[in-house]
């Protein structure tokens, strides 16, 4: 991922965006159900993009492939894109209404059938089935977590976690 402290730097014991872009947890690998979440501490509300990366694989990001769920502050929905090793662009499925608030927690689940779970606190809010093209590509490997930014200037992150769930 990203190093750079024109990317993102560490300012009170938080995660600030600056460019943003894609940081991945590199020392573990999860397995086919994972989930990642964070603490979205200081929303940016011009921000089309701020959440979690699930199934992230080995290779040059994003075109090795990774499952991003984000919060887009400006429509006030979640949102599931998919980018997979050869695609062209990034598969987007269709937001999901819900208003985040500065300290909210945003927590996402990818399974082995293809479902992707969202989570605000502890609240599902919708559950997304890959179509069948990323369920090919994504169900049936496991991979890294990381976080994902665009254009979230000053946004606040903390308590960024994930893990293999047992089904």
């Amino acid at each position: 991922g990203l190093t750079s402290t024109i990317f993102y730097r560490i300012n009170s014991n938080r995660l600030e965006a600056q460019l943003g872009g894609p940081i991945v947890w590199k020392p573990t690998s999860f397995g086919t159900n994972q989930e990642a979440a964070i603490t979205l501490s200081k929303i940016n509300p011009a921000s089309l993009s701020q959440g979690v990366m699930l199934k992230v694989q080995e290779g040059s990001l994003p075109e090795s492939g990774a499952l991003i769920v984000v919060y887009d502050a400006v429509a006030q929905a979640v949102r599931v894109s998919t980018i997979r090793v050869g695609a062209r662009a990034w598969t987007v499925y269709a937001n999901r209404p819900v208003a985040f608030a500065n300290g909210d927690r945003l927590r996402a689940q990818a399974l082995a059938n293809g479902e992707i779970k969202i989570y605000r606190n502890s609240t599902l809010i919708t559950t997304v089935t890959l179509n069948n093209t990323d369920q090919r590509f994504f169900n049936t490997k496991g991979g890294k977590i990381g976080i994902w930014t665009v254009a979230a200037t000053g946004s606040a992150f903390d308590d960024f976690g994930g893990q293999t769930m047992t089904r």
